[in-house]
């Protein structure tokens, strides 16, 4: 196997702290890579990017957070990146087959597939940001707000089942709200509890919102939640904290240029809460699209 040289970003403080740098970087060697930067920041990544000739991939070790903002770091860069996941979900690491222990993902390395990866694009105002996992409005901003006034829980597992607990109790007693959408040119308009346009299957708890979805086909996926699917949101909620399969998947809709105008006062991006910048009309308009392929992303090589 070849030696790889390798670029490390640890975030120490995802999940529950059990990895120090020093081990991470014990374990990489071990395996007879060899790494050739640190950083502790995707900010630093950004502003010193290796070159792929000296670097071979970026080692990502951290929750989702950490994963997407190296992930928008690395767009346009060319350097493949791996995900060492230390979070609370992991779903960026979940939808890619990246599940197992930190030594076992290292010992694949050499042996990997690789996997293309998109990026959301939202244009609001002036303003143009990235997303790798979902942006929404609705029921999941609610149990963030809730989630953030809470004491965090002491192990990630407690953290998912509160958080599955919020979202359960929030999708009970939401009333719909009002949402001008437009997908592809089609008009999706009505009252929803809940809006996703996501580009993986995963939202906040390990919520599976989206049977099949492949992040590097050059669309999203819309979620379109209302009223009379309330009954199927609770189920899927139930059967992700018992460690089942949903009875059924919820409504979505195949996606590369959304449009969604709003009267609420706030939407998440990956998982952190945005104010809605509104017009003289107390609305906002949110633009969303897909950058095809951005990423390399590597996955446990397939099954013999």
């Amino acid at each position: 196997m070849r030696a790889l040289h390798v670029a490390l970003l640890h975030n120490p403080s995802a999940g529950s702290e059990q990895h120090s740098r020093r081990e991470l970087i014990s374990a990489i060697e071990r395996a007879g890579h060899r790494v050739v930067a640190q950083f502790s920041e995707s900010a630093e990544l950004r502003a010193s990017l290796p070159t792929p000739g000296r670097c071979d991939v970026v080692a990502v070790a951290g929750g989702d957070g950490t994963v997407g903002r190296a992930a928008i770091a690395l767009i346009g860069s060319n350097l493949p990146m791996t995900i060492l996941p230390l979070g609370t979900a992991n779903n960026i690491g979940r939808t890619l087959g990246v599940r197992s222990s930190l030594h076992h993902i290292i010992s694949w390395w050499g042996d990997h597939a690789d996997c293309a990866f998109d990026v959301g694009v939202l244009v609001t105002g002036n303003t143009t940001t990235y997303f790798t996992e979902a942006l929404g409005l609705g029921v999941f901003p609610e149990v963030i707000r809730k989630a953030d006034a809470q004491n965090e829980p002491p192990t990630p597992q407690a953290s998912l089942e509160r958080d599955r607990s919020l979202f359960r109790r929030t999708a009970h007693t939401a009333v719909p709200r009002m949402y001008r959408i437009d997908i592809d040119g089609q008009d999706y308009s009505g009252h929803y509890l809940l809006v996703q346009i996501m580009n993986v299957p995963y939202l906040g708890p390990n919520l599976k919102l989206v049977s099949e979805n492949h992040p590097g086909d050059g669309q999203l996926e819309a979620v379109l939640i209302g009223d009379t699917d309330r009954q199927a949101l609770d189920d899927l909620v139930a059967a992700t904290g018992a460690g089942h399969e949903p009875p059924q998947y919820l409504p979505t809709h195949k996606a590369k240029q959304v449009t969604i105008v709003t009267e609420d006062s706030a939407f998440h991006l990956d998982g952190d809460l945005q104010d809605c910048a509104r017009d003289s009309s107390g609305r906002t308009q949110l633009e969303v699209g897909v950058l095809p392929q951005a990423l390399r992303m590597w996955m446990p090589p397939p099954d013999p």
